[in-house]
């Protein structure tokens, strides 16, 4: 009786040996491997969707239901030629006659990876190059000569247009490239608004909230990003990202993107040229209702030449 009672015993522990290790994917060595282990950054869970809205709120609806609430939105097919003559007008024939000779610093790799140094070149030797290289410009709209003339082309999304909000407005930046580029996963500590002139734009997001998993493996403090491969997540490298959920983001043409402020994201442009914009705003905690009351809201997006970008007119107001 004891024998058989021992066999028993010993069956069943074998047995839970290798229930305990039957779930998931295998690895190399028999292992079971964590939920999106080598596979692409938000692989391991199912990504929640943004809203989508096929106009930009008002001013106090966007501060009461986003803003306040850090909630991302995505506004579906917005741009065109009438509310934001740039996603029509930005051909590369255009950046050749208005800024070829001007300096701009392109970013060596498609994947970006923050040690390396940008290299200096004017715009016209960047056109050459670029669809058959690995350059990625980023560049702050202001810093152009041409800025005025650029800035006629870029309006400003209804969203930002009173309450306050107005004078928020820090930096508008220019994404260029031909594609397949990817970013690392990292915050910014302004509110944002990506607008995609060209191409397509994925995104993924994760809630500030859930800092403590994302900071606890392999962050940078100086520069808000992490050394997570986007391509393949070492989940046992970075074990605690599997504890939070995402959000995904699709952009195409004429598609704009609220990025709370504070939200870690990252961005990937599939092949094509890719063109986008970001609208940098300071983000706020009040609204003022009584600076909108005589506004016409009924605009989409206004002049950009209309509002002091830049200026740093929030602390002033």
């Amino acid at each position: 009786m004891r024998a058989v009672l021992f066999c028993w015993f010993v069956s069943i522990l074998i047995l839970l040996h290798f229930t305990a290790w039957g779930d998931g994917q295998k690895e190399d060595g028999g292992r079971t491997a964590p939920p999106g282990h080598n596979l692409p950054l938000g692989s391991h869970t199912t990504p929640l969707e943004v809203p989508v809205v096929d106009k930009f709120p008002t001013p106090k609806v966007f501060f009461e239901e986003y803003l306040r609430k850090s909630r991302p939105l995505v506004i579906r097919a917005i741009m065109n030629l009438t509310t934001f003559p740039a996603v029509v007008k930005w051909t590369d024939d255009f950046f050749r006659k208005e800024l070829g000779s001007e300096y701009i610093d392109a970013e060596p790799a498609r994947k970006e990876n923050r040690d390396l140094k940008p290299e200096e070149m004017t715009m016209k030797t960047f056109l050459q190059k670029y669809t058959e290289s690995e350059l990625y410009l980023v560049g702050g709209i202001l810093d152009f000569q041409a800025k005025d003339k650029l800035m006629d082309d870029l309006y400003v999304p209804r969203s930002l247009h009173c309450g306050g909000l107005q004078f928020s407005i820090e930096s508008l930046v220019m994404w260029f490239s031909s594609g397949g580029t990817k970013s690392v996963l990292h915050n910014d500590d302004y509110e944002n608004f990506n607008c995609v002139l060209d191409g397509t734009k994925e995104l993924i997001f994760i809630d500030w909230k859930h800092s403590e998993q994302v900071t606890a493996d392999g962050y940078h403090e100086d520069g808000s990003y992490s050394d997570v491969d986007v391509d393949k997540v070492d989940m046992h490298k970075f074990p605690r990202l599997q504890e939070v959920p995402v959000y995904k983001a699709v952009l195409h043409k004429g598609d704009c993107l609220y990025i709370p402020y504070q939200w870690y994201h990252q961005v990937n442009s599939p092949g094509g040229r890719s063109l986008a914009i970001n609208f940098w705003f300071l983000s706020t905690r009040w609204f003022n209702n009584s600076d909108c009351q005589k506004k016409n809201l009924e605009h989409q997006t206004l002049p950009s030449s209309m509002f002091d970008i830049g200026q740093g007119q929030m602390q002033a107001w």
